[in-house]
């Protein structure tokens, strides 16, 4: 049986998922979707599997997080394989104009 996600549901995970990558030890960590899930319901997580996928699809969308696959941001939805939610990396430094030098 799955969970209807409905506004408290959305704002519980939402706040849990960010809690989470923020409390993850290092830049770059990220975190199983099925711990959040188990946070959920111990005995049966799996049923909240696709409701803590959803909410983390919006969080992405919203750029609050990233979504990740052997590390790499994932693109598209519907995700495919295993993913993984870490905190929103900032942009490379190799897409900033090179510095001026002075005369």
């Amino acid at each position: 049986m799955s969970i209807h996600i409905t506004a408290e549901i959305e704002e519980q995970l939402s706040t849990l998922i960010l809690e989470r990558i923020a409390a993850l030890p290092r830049a770059g960590a990220s975190i199983d979707p099925a711990e959040i899930a188990r946070e959920c319901e111990q005995d049966d997580h799996r049923r909240w599997m696709e409701p803590v996928r959803e909410i983390a699809r919006r969080l992405a969308e919203r750029g609050e997080i990233e979504v990740v696959r052997h590390g790499k941001p994932v693109e598209g939805w519907p995700w495919r394989g295993v993913i993984r939610f870490r905190a929103v990396r900032a942009k490379s430094d190799a897409t900033a104009p090179p510095p001026t030098q002075e005369p």
